[in-house]
């Protein structure tokens, strides 16, 4: 990617798909190695709230994104029960804030 260098050829980086497609705690490491080469984030945690434990720690994702100094998009995804859902997404923005503020 660096040595392309071109500001239209980043990276679309989704933590949990990594993990979940055999390659486990990659994509932590994925989100520290790439840091300023990502052009947008992918946070999913299943149908649990961001701050359950699931395939990624997001207590520490959300630091490492931080660290990059990484500005972009954070599409946030889950599968969520009917009940309550804005309640929950409040919730898990809240998540967010609380590491990226």
């Amino acid at each position: 990617m660096k040595l392309v260098n071109y500001p239209n050829v980043r990276v679309y980086w989704d933590a949990t798909g990594v993990d979940s497609m055999t390659h486990p705690s990659e994509g932590l490491k994925g989100i520290e190695t790439l840091g300023d080469l990502i052009c947008q984030q992918h946070l999913k945690n299943g149908s649990k709230l961001m701050e359950e434990p699931h395939l990624i720690d997001w207590t520490k994702a959300l630091p490492a994104i931080k660290a990059s100094g990484y500005q972009g998009w954070l599409a946030l995804k889950r599968l969520m029960p009917r009940r309550k859902p804005v309640c929950r997404y409040r919730r898990n923005l809240g998540f967010l804030m609380k590491y990226l503020a």
